[in-house]
């Protein structure tokens, strides 16, 4: 697994990857980069969903690149033509308050959340504060949120792991 949208990946390999999904409309695809200027200037189809990760208050940065995320949607002004986009705090390091604001003005569909894992699990434990927070806003909005097994021992009960309808397929059971 990596970005597709890092900027070691040449165009070539982004456009031979986005017609081999093409060719199977079947399948939903979950696309999830750091690069997300990148990432906007490709147009992605019904059954495409892009993620965005940041993992506190502050997503833009100081760099150029990620201060004209925070701006405006580079897709389409009408938030019912965009792109199916997800927003995944992981590793959650902070607070983020600003959720209503982002997927409001970004539309984003749904939240996924977890804690640091690795070599690096431990170091930043998120606050059971910060991730009540963010349930709080997404059920305000109606955004399905989806928890990380990461966070069973913060969280302390069952996690939410919820999916956007667009994701749930049933099965002839």
């Amino acid at each position: 697994m990596a970005d597709l949208f890092g900027e070691w990946v040449p165009d070539s390999w982004i456009e031979e990857v986005f017609e081999a999904c093409r060719r199977a409309p079947q399948h939903n695809y979950l696309f999830l980069t750091k690069n997300y200027l990148r990432a906007s200037k490709y147009k992605f189809e019904k059954n495409w969903w892009i993620g965005r990760t940041f993992t506190h208050q502050e997503p833009c940065g100081n760099s150029n690149k990620n201060l004209y995320l925070c701006y405006g949607d580079p897709w389409s002004t009408d938030i019912t033509k965009r792109a199916n986009q997800f927003l995944s705090l992981e590793p959650l390091l902070g607070e983020v308050t600003d959720l209503p604001y982002y997927a409001h003005e970004y539309g984003y569909k749904w939240v996924i959340v977890g804690a640091e894992t690795g070599n690096r699990k431990r170091k930043v434990i998120p606050e059971r504060e910060w991730i009540e927070k963010i349930v709080k806003d997404c059920a305000f909005r109606n955004v399905p949120v989806f928890m990380k097994s990461s966070l069973t021992d913060i969280w302390g009960e069952q996690l939410i792991q919820e999916f956007p309808k667009q994701l749930i397929h049933k099965t002839g059971i």
